[in-house]
């Protein structure tokens, strides 16, 4: 007999170079805290791309903004994640979202991955891939695409629809749509809240008298976050991780490890939130399956996730360690600070009916 538990999550990696996993020393979750991450409307990451250079100083446009600012700065420099709430009130004038069904295109989507994932035909088609994680009875299948700068999605594999429905495939792209403009609004704040930024261009004119990344290889130089990722394409991954524990079959490490500890290469990522395959898919589906560690003292944390209401901000190695920024009297400690971050099974999890 067998127990198969299956979970589905979307990537999207903003990066510059190849996409890589960094592995990080394995710890045991046991007792973690669980603590809900620091969350951004639509609204706040718009009104910190409004920032304006006066001086030394940032200003913002009203006290509530400059106390999100120092949050926001606080939050990439001790965990690097967040969340953006995509579902605000009609004051928030989320005009890109407007009549947008976030929570909808989520579960079908990701419910609908659990499923086509084992059609006969899923891994023939380009762009899909199956890997079996090493020292783990977790399996990862993926389909993957990609996104060239800011506004060039490039299509899902020819014969998606065939093996996942036209309504799921519908909906992944929504979630593409809805997660690049995150992705944008993510870096002009970037820019906005660590460079000074510049409000005459908003997508293309650089924001520091200096270079803060050098491309030997291609003899380029940028001077803003806006800059680096026009010019890159970006991963774009939808994953469905199962697991399959076999009886009398020896555990090579803890069975609730799906993807143990590690920081990813990149930029930063966008994420959805997981959605557990097993669970009704009528139930909220709560995503409980993301850990991550205090960048302070490495404490391990479960994030606790508002799936159907946010995607999730994640920053990469490459914006910790690739980025020449300016430091301030303030701050001694790095501005970006890299995830560290696994994805575990749920304790409460039940195998799957099929």
């Amino acid at each position: 007999s067998s127990d198969l538990k299956k979970l589905s999550v979307v990537f999207i990696l903003l990066c510059f170079v190849s996409s890589a996993t960094i592995a990080a020393s394995a710890t045991t979750t046991a007792n973690s805290k669980q603590q809900s991450i620091p969350t951004f409307s639509f609204s706040d990451l718009r009104q910190l791309g409004s920032t304006s250079r006066d001086g030394d100083d940032i200003v913002t446009v009203n006290t509530k903004h400059s106390d999100r600012r120092d949050e926001f700065i606080e939050t990439l420099s001790t965990t690097g994640l967040l969340a953006v709430r995509l579902d605000g009130n009609s004051s928030d004038n989320i005009n890109d979202l407007e009549g947008y069904d976030y929570n909808r295109d989520r579960r079908i989507a990701l419910d609908g991955l659990c499923t086509c994932v084992d059609h006969p035909e899923f891994l023939s088609l380009d762009q899909t891939n199956e890997l079996h994680i090493s020292k783990s009875a977790t399996k990862r299948t993926s389909v993957g695409t990609a996104t060239v700068g800011l506004n060039h999605p490039l299509p899902l594999p020819e014969g998606l629809i065939q093996t996942c429905s036209e309504e799921v495939v519908n909906a992944m792209e929504g979630l593409r749509d809805v997660v690049a403009s995150v992705s944008k609004e993510f870096v002009l704040a970037l820019d906005k809240v660590l460079l000074g930024g510049n409000d005459e261009d908003k997508y293309h004119k650089s924001s520091s008298p200096t270079a803060i990344l050098r491309d030997d290889v291609r003899g380029k130089s940028y001077r803003s976050i806006t800059d680096i990722v026009s010019a890159a394409n970006h991963l774009e991954h939808f994953n469905v991780y199962t697991l399959k524990e076999e009886d009398g079959e020896e555990e090579t490490q803890s069975s609730d490890v799906a993807w143990d500890w590690h920081t990813d290469a990149g930029l930063f990522l966008v994420f959805v939130p997981a959605w557990n395959c097993n669970e009704n898919h009528n139930s909220n589906n709560v995503d409980d399956s993301f850990y991550y560690r205090d960048g302070r003292d490495g404490t391990p944390i479960r994030a606790e996730f508002d799936g159907g209401r946010t995607a999730i901000v994640m920053l990469g190695q490459g914006a910790q360690d690739w980025l020449n920024l300016p430091t301030t009297k303030h701050k001694t400690q790095t501005l970006l600070k890299a995830t560290t971050h696994s994805v575990r099974w749920s304790v409460k999890e039940n195998s799957l009916d099929r």
